[in-house]
């Protein structure tokens, strides 16, 4: 399978986050960013393997919660 191998830069910029927050996703001691390692210094990231990790991974803002739990409320005539 041919599959695109991302810097945590490039990860960075697809999620529109800041590369030090990219390093905090690879570092999470619960759902570590899956990478590997060329060596001591190179990092890389299948793009498959990023897309996977956001879909379990995936959090909901607040707003998101409020607005689902609302539709769930009015569901059940509460």
């Amino acid at each position: 399978m041919n599959d695109n191998y991302l810097t945590i830069k490039d990860v960075a910029k697809k999620l529109s986050i800041s590369e030090r927050t990219a390093w905090t996703l690879v570092h999470d001691r619960i759902h570590p960013l899956p990478t590997f390692r060329i060596g001591r210094k190179i990092v890389r990231v299948k793009e498959s393997e990023l897309h996977e990790w956001m879909d379990k991974h995936f959090r909901m803002d607040p707003q998101q919660i409020d607005t689902i739990v609302d539709e769930v409320i009015d569901s059940l005539g509460l």
